[in-house]
């Protein structure tokens, strides 16, 4: 019964693990054709380059960044959504529709918000007199700002999932046991933890 479930496993995962392994530790050629062992040189070589530890750097931050984003933001909008008032339905659906909405048309739509000419960000900058219209901010066009919007994008885009999934725990927990913690004079920060 278990044997299809492990033979996908394998082919799915292992053989394709194992063979980006292998081809780690071969120089030249083109997926298997023209290609000779080179032990851990491209390791060595890695090692050496400036852009690799660039680009590691930047994954850190980015992974740090928007999981601690996710999390919070997530949890807050829960917390949200959880309290019951008049068109909580309306709003436990707005939380969801930027994960739902494709990454592709988030990518799309955020361009044009932070269009250094044209974008929705520097038009209300403008209109409350933070910048000059001769000189808007070129969002898009310094990497520190770049990497600041992808950083918001990436939390805006996945804390939805992170709400949901707090949501859906917060409503398994019965009414009673906040019941009780207010009876014994807990305050809303020990019954949050």
């Amino acid at each position: 019964m278990l044997s299809p479930v492990l033979i996908a496993l394998l082919a799915m995962g292992v053989y394709p693990a194992l063979s980006v392994i292998w081809l780690s530790l071969q120089q030249g050629g083109f997926f298997g054709v023209g290609m000779i062992g080179g032990g851990l040189s491209n390791y060595v070589h890695l090692l050496h380059d400036p852009e690799f530890w660039n680009a590691l750097r930047f994954s850190f931050f980015f992974t740090v960044i928007t999981v601690t984003g996710q999390m919070i933001l997530g949890t807050a909008l829960a917390l949200f959504a959880n309290r019951k008032f008049r068109g909580s339905w309306l709003a436990r659906a707005a939380i969801l529709c930027p994960w739902a909405i494709p990454t592709a048309t988030n990518s799309v739509i955020w361009a044009y918000i932070f269009h250094g000419q044209y974008g929705l960000a520097n038009g209300i900058l403008e209109h409350l007199g933070l910048v000059s219209p001769a000189h808007p901010i070129n969002w898009l066009g310094s990497g520190a700002l770049a990497t600041l919007l992808i950083y918001i994008l990436a939390i805006w885009k996945s804390n939805a999932l992170v709400a949901l999934l707090v949501l859906a725990g917060l409503n398994v927990i019965p009414p009673q046991v906040f019941e009780a913690a207010h009876v014994d004079g807990a305050k809303a920060w020990q019954i949050f933890w």
